[in-house]
């Protein structure tokens, strides 16, 4: 095989990003299923919080903790506090072909509110150096 001078032939990759999304929430079908709940004046459907579920424990790997319970706690919040403000979705204000992303930005930053609430509760008397230390490796593959 010749190499051209300045050529850094492509290595293959071992995982594809449909890989990674196999078993994680797709915003389009996240959207469709907030939709569907709001249409249908349900507070909720089993693959919806399903899918709050994923994405608070896909969260939570970004953080290392000292006590595994921290982690159920502040999964569990994130979960409970997607459940109480995902109804506040309006539909209305997105501009088209984004649905999928903008839901699943919204139900992340719900998540993510929700997380640090719970953390904020079971550590007051922590200072913020001690609090939560960020795992580099799983901050990359969120």
């Amino acid at each position: 095989m010749y190499l051209l001078k300045g050529f850094t032939p492509k290595l293959p990759r071992t995982r594809t990003y449909k890989y990674y999304m196999a078993n994680y929430v797709k915003g389009i079908e996240l959207y469709n299923e907030m939709i569907y709940c709001q249409d249908a004046s349900l507070a909720y459907t089993d693959k919806l919080i399903e899918m709050f579920t994923l994405i608070a424990e896909r969260f939570a790997t970004k953080y290392t903790y000292k006590y595994p319970e921290d982690r159920q706690d502040c999964i569990q919040q994130a979960v409970v506090d997607a459940y109480c403000y995902w109804h506040n979705f309006n539909r209305h204000k997105i501009p088209p072909k984004k649905e999928g992303s903008m839901a699943f930005a919204y139900v992340t930053q719900i998540v993510k509110n929700g997380f640090f609430k719970s953390w904020r509760k079971i550590h007051q008397d922590i200072t913020e150096a001690q609090k939560i230390t960020i795992n580099r490796s799983a901050w990359m593959n969120f």
